[in-house]
């Protein structure tokens, strides 16, 4: 009997350190599919304490600025707290995650008209 409770306890154990972070639905924008689109502007930088990256597109791109936003939407139901901001027709959210322990931001910015701006921004630990 205590063979089998032990033998449950390590297998829980196990599962817990090879348990992967859940994986941000708009991280997926960032795989260099709009890399040739002139209307989409890709920003990655990554260093030893950070890793920050951003999407900024046009008005015109209505089917990518749908996608951005649906995604962004699943990932808003995973933070631990969000900030919604309206001032002068801008509609900016800031989201907050902890993935293995470290921060992570992400923020929308739209306005009609005007470029709509995704990023995601923390410490290259959290995204492993």
């Amino acid at each position: 009997m205590k063979r089998i409770i032990l033998t449950t306890i390590l297998a829980f154990f196990a599962m817990a350190l090879f348990a992967k972070s859940p994986r941000l639905a708009v991280e997926k924008y960032f795989d260099g599919r709009y890399n040739s689109n002139p209307n989409v502007e890709t920003t990655i930088i990554k260093s030893e304490n950070g890793y920050f990256r951003s999407l900024s597109i046009a008005p015109t791109e209505k089917a990518i600025i749908e996608e951005v936003t649906k995604a962004f939407e699943q990932d808003k139901k995973i933070s631990s707290s969000v900030c919604d901001t309206w001032s002068g027709g801008k509609h900016d959210i800031i989201l907050s995650f902890f993935f293995n322990g470290q921060p992570v931001s992400m923020g929308f910015e739209s306005a009609p008209g005007k470029k709509t701006e995704v990023f995601i921004s923390g410490h290259p630990d959290a995204f492993k």
